[in-house]
């Protein structure tokens, strides 16, 4: 280290020959070698600080980096969550409309069973009916065998002449059987 004959520091210390104190510009006094050594470790040791405080800066954006990429990964699901959500509801709104179509083609086809339900009952009391009428009509079946039976002439065996029967009947005998029907 030396001083120039100038009175200032050579070159890469001009600055700390200003920033010491001693001796003054104006009066061209020369820059003691004491004080700039001590104010040279001062500044060493406050570069060596500097240098800390940077490592420990690069080491914190290093965890902030950190941080971001591990902030960034719970938003990208959180991302994907957003979107199954949405998924889901419309899945459900599908879900929903399927169910109010299901009701509705429920009540229909109540609806259509009541209806055979009433048919079903219907042709119940029309067989039943017919069931009746089918008794009546044999029950007028066998009455009117009776009175054909009854009207019939007993003719001999040695009647061959055709439809003489018919002309032996006599018409009286069948005024019960209009009566019947």
């Amino acid at each position: 280290f030396s001083c120039a004959t100038t009175n200032t520091v050579t070159r890469p210390y001009t600055p700390l020959c200003s920033l010491i104190g001693r001796g003054s510009k104006s009066k061209n006094l020369p820059c003691p070698v004491a004080a700039v050594s001590r104010h040279s470790s001062t500044v060493l040791r406050s570069s060596a600080t500097v240098a800390r405080s940077f490592l420990t800066v690069s080491r914190s954006l290093c965890t902030v980096a950190e941080l971001r990429g591990t902030v960034r990964k719970p938003r990208a699901t959180v991302a994907k969550l957003r979107e199954t959500v949405k998924n889901l509801c419309g899945t459900v709104k599908k879900l929903r409309a399927t169910v109010a179509k299901l009701r509705s083609t429920v009540k229909k086809l109540r609806a259509t069973v009541a209806k055979l339900r009433g048919t079903v009952k219907n042709l119940c009391g029309t067989v039943k009916k017919l069931s009746v009428t089918v008794a009546e009509l044999r029950g007028t079946v066998k009455k009117l065998r009776l009175y054909l039976d009854k009207a019939k002439p007993h003719t001999t065996a040695s009647v061959n002449t055709p439809n003489t029967h018919l002309k032996q009947i006599d018409i009286q005998s069948f005024k019960p059987l209009y009566e019947v029907i």
